[in-house]
């Protein structure tokens, strides 16, 4: 009689064998014919022959079928990734996923054995793409100039077949220009204190939209206030491209600051560093203070004087504001923020940092949801997990530079790992366990924290300078952290018996993130309008009171069908 062990090994054995081995093979097809003759085929050269391989498959979901598989990854529908080390690329040598390189292949979903690659067990219809990820030293993302790119093959999947997968690289991305645009000029100046930190040049870039009058030259306003405005991750100093139409529009001037408006870009080698000097990003508040500001102020005839500097970002960017103003409060008089995050690292999104042990499931085992949407007055949809953003990351870059949300955020707030070269991990990509000496170099930058603190020296600052919009509903459950913020704040107002200060920080019902951003358009565009004519800095509106204080001006209006809070 068989014994209860050896009949558990041969089940596993069995199941083992149910899968069966899947390889995908990428290869970078040689010339066909001498060069003029219309049918040969030309290899694209990518930027660098040593690089990255990643594979992006995309099912059938019918919101997504006009995108390509590299468009990937997708928040509202996490999809397989793989990726492998390529130490040298070359003409007619396929690239082979398979189980031979089990190792050496990182996958999402993850392997889950020693023998079957994390693509084995998929099932059904997929379309699959390559990128050769090569050009490090153009920015961070899979889709950056240089990169190449394979075709798309639409693939039916069976884990209890073989199937063999070949795909060619067809194209080397061109890097975009940035567009000739009224209103328009795009600036890239060398910093020398990043550059010396990092070994290499590095360029402080900017997208300025001017206001209408600024080329005119019998405006009665010849100097301008700046608003600064901190791009989302994922976004550039390109922001300025959809700032421009407005500040050119007649119609809009009062509901659009007449300002010069700079749109930094605020990514890095890791991805947006959120201008918070890291051992991975270096001195970039510094620089972004001692140089850049200071050229801008001269090459755009700015007023340099504190309460002509606004600040204004969402998400990542709101967050970026707020650190600029508590950590330089000398340089900026105002920051209009919305969906600011993280503003209390005991509520990173649902996780508490000073004492999770794990990031992936709660206490009752339920795995812990990073993004959502909106269905209904109670009910959302989670689109994806802490262990879904997590392994996709690692699934394209296990070194950790994938330029996504927790990658960046360790950037920001964690030591260089000597051993690795790259940011340690808040958060380990196969168990979720969290490292307890990288979340307390996290608590360093609670900006909650920091107001108990020292309430001296910050409560002031947000009390009177910050406006902070959050919709009740955060796509990433942001409005937990800046409800903290608002109920600390207004406990310090109390204890002190401080007058109610100017800043306001306002969670709105029913509302998501992109529901936000419109709410944030309209308002912050009359408040900042409201400040600048208060410091003389801007005309002056009929009936306007400059002794009144500026306003946060609107009306929530009710989202239809949706009982309100």
């Amino acid at each position: 009689m068989l014994s209860t062990a050896l009949l558990l090994c041969l089940h596993a054995s069995a199941q083992l064998d149910a899968v069966a081995e899947d390889r995908y093979s990428v290869v970078l097809p040689k010339a066909t014919a001498a060069s003029g003759d219309i049918s040969a085929f030309v290899p694209p050269v990518p930027a660098s022959t040593h690089g990255r391989v990643l594979l992006f498959l995309l099912d059938e979901t019918p919101r997504l079928r006009g995108l390509d598989p590299s468009d990937g990854p997708f928040l509202t529908h996490p999809s397989p990734i793989a990726s492998m080390e390529v130490t040298e690329l070359r003409e007619g040598v396929s690239v082979d996923f398979d189980r031979s390189k089990h190792a050496m292949i990182a996958s999402f979903p993850p392997a889950t054995d020693a023998i079957c690659n994390g693509f084995d067990r998929l099932n059904g219809r997929f379309r699959v793409q390559a990128v050769f990820d090569c050009a490090s030293a153009n920015g961070v993302g899979h889709l950056r100039a240089g990169n190449l790119l394979s075709n798309v093959v639409d693939i039916d999947l069976n884990a209890t077949r073989m199937d063999q997968i070949e795909l060619q690289w067809e194209v080397a991305i061109e890097p975009t220009p940035l567009p000739t645009t009224e209103g328009v000029e795009w600036v890239s100046f060398k910093s020398e204190s990043l550059s010396k930190a990092a070994g290499r040049d590095v360029f402080h870039r900017a997208g300025v939209a001017l206001p209408r009058e600024y080329h005119n030259i019998d405006a009665p306003r010849r100097t301008w206030p700046a608003v600064y405005l901190i791009p989302e991750q994922g976004a550039t100093q390109r922001a300025a491209l959809d700032i421009a139409p407005a500040l050119q529009s007649e119609y809009l001037r009062t509901a659009f600051p007449q300002a010069v408006w700079i749109c930094l870009d605020p990514n890095g080698a890791f991805g947006h560093h959120a201008f918070v000097e890291s051992e991975a990003n270096g001195p970039v508040t510094q620089a972004l203070v001692q140089e850049f500001i200071p050229y801008l102020e001269q090459k755009y005839r700015l007023v340099a004087q504190p309460q002509a500097r606004v600040l204004t970002g969402n998400g990542l960017g709101g967050f970026t504001c707020l650190w600029l103003l508590l950590r330089a409060p000398d340089v900026f008089s105002q920051a209009f923020v919305s969906s600011p995050e993280p503003v209390s690292m005991s509520h990173f999104g649902l996780l508490d940092l000073g004492r999770e042990k794990n990031a992936f499931t709660d206490a009752a085992g339920e795995e812990i949801a990073v993004f959502r949407g909106i269905l209904g007055p109670k009910d959302d949809r989670v689109y994806m997990t802490v262990r879904d953003a997590i392994g996709m990351e690692y699934a394209m870059h296990p070194q950790g530079d994938s330029g996504g949300r927790f990658d960046t955020f360790n950037s920001m707030f964690c030591a260089v790992d000597a051993a690795t070269a790259a940011p340690r991990r808040l958060i380990d990509p196969q168990t979720g366990a969290v490292d307890r000496s990288a979340a307390t170099e996290y608590l360093q930058y609670d900006i909650v924290e920091a107001l108990a603190a020292n309430p001296a020296r910050f409560g002031p600052i947000l009390a009177d300078r910050a406006h902070i919009l959050i919709g009740a509903r955060d796509s990433n459950y942001a409005q937990f952290g800046v409800a903290l913020l608002k109920k600390r704040l207004e406990a310090w107002e109390q204890e002190t018996k401080r007058r109610r200060g100017s800043g306001s920080i306002e969670i709105l019902p029913q509302r998501d993130r992109d529901a936000v951003i419109t709410d944030a358009r309209l308002r912050f565009g009359f408040a900042i309008n409201d400040w600048f004519r208060s410091q003389g800095l801007a005309d002056a509106l009929p009936n306007f009171d400059p002794k009144q204080p500026f306003r946060t001006p609107g009306v929530d209006a009710p989202i239809p069908g949706m009982k309100q809070d």
